[in-house]
């Protein structure tokens, strides 16, 4: 899927500091591959992800990517 694609390859990538993601239909299930990205990426400073139907679940795997 899209999300896999796009947080195993263009994420990871350690020059970004800004990614805009709104209404890209991540869901719960996008928002925990983005939360495994997260736990790597040191430079990220700006993370967009507004209109995207992400859940508890998708909402406690990024809260919790973010703690690291």
């Amino acid at each position: 899927d899209w999300s896999s694609d796009v947080c195993s390859s263009d994420l990871v990538n350690t020059t970004f500091v800004a990614v805009n993601l709104s209404w890209c239909g991540l869901g719960d299930e996008g928002a925990v591959v983005l939360s495994e990205m997260l736990k790597t990426n040191t430079t990220l400073l700006s993370l967009h992800l507004s209109c995207n139907d992400i859940g508890d679940s998708g909402a406690i795997a990024l809260s919790e990517a973010l703690k690291t």
